[in-house]
């Protein structure tokens, strides 16, 4: 379900197509930099959900203020 939602966002919202030319790995690190924007968390998360994969992210503790500590 949730990667038909990601898939749904990245592909009919955003108008993107996902590419991997790469092979599947059971686990993973993968390290976005320099970033353009703060959305870059998003659009990752967006296009790693739409292949299929679980996500995790790490951030600073500066992210963590209120209200976005809630979310994070």
């Amino acid at each position: 379900m949730r990667k038909a939602i990601y898939g749904f966002i990245y592909r009919r919202i955003l108008g993107w197509k996902a590419v991997v030319t790469v092979p599947d790995y059971d686990k993973c690190v993968i390290c976005a930099a320099p970033h353009t924007s703060n959305l870059d968390l998003f659009i990752g998360k967006l296009f790693y959900g739409t292949i299929g994969g679980k996500t995790s992210f790490m951030m600073k503790k500066e992210w963590f203020f209120f209200p976005l500590g809630l979310f994070f």
